[in-house]
């Protein structure tokens, strides 16, 4: 999920940390951010096309607790009013930029590799360039027929043929030919 930088949240200690704990100050995104900047790693997250430049930044994984915010399936499980433990993913323009450019928090697991949340958090681009073939080329938005039925499978067929472009695209050759 992409959050500002004004928003609040603890930085992991290591100790539980409750709801109520009034004696650690919640810090903003951009603050954490600050002090966590000379871990950062530099990733090529969008490769360069025909029609857009390469995409690259710095990335860094810090984890946290979301300031006051108990989910109630952590209740469930733990009987306690703990905050549960997140990941922050901070991405710069360039490693020395003063502020950070996007953030989003995570409830991957924490020893997920940083390449990986790196590729969920940049994949925006990827799923609205997918969009975009489905509405133009395949004829996602031509449906105007009037039940659900006729919706569902106009959609299924557009998903369909989707699946089998994307396919020829990845394995131009095919599977079989050797």
């Amino acid at each position: 999920m992409a959050v500002n930088a004004d928003t609040t949240v603890l930085p992991v200690t290591g100790a539980p940390i409750t709801a109520w704990a009034k004696r650690r100050p919640a810090i903003g995104v951009d603050a954490l951010a600050r002090t966590s900047q000379g871990r950062a790693r530099r990733f090529l997250y969008r490769a360069k096309t025909a029609d857009h430049p390469a995409r690259c930044g710095w990335f860094a994984a810090i984890p946290v607790h979301i300031a006051g915010i108990i989910e109630r399936g952590h209740i469930a499980t733990t009987g306690q009013r703990l905050l549960p433990e997140r990941t922050l993913l901070v991405q710069w323009r360039r490693k020395h930029d003063a502020e950070p450019f996007r953030a989003w928090i995570t409830d991957l697991p924490a020893d997920t590799p940083l390449s990986t949340f790196v590729q969920h958090a940049t994949s925006r681009w990827c799923i609205e360039t997918d969009y975009r073939e489905m509405e133009q080329a395949l004829g996602l938005g031509d449906y105007e027929g009037r039940i659900y039925a006729g919706f569902h499978h106009h959609v299924a067929l557009v998903s369909a043929a989707h699946l089998f472009c994307l396919e020829r695209r990845l394995n131009p050759k095919g599977a079989d030919t050797v």
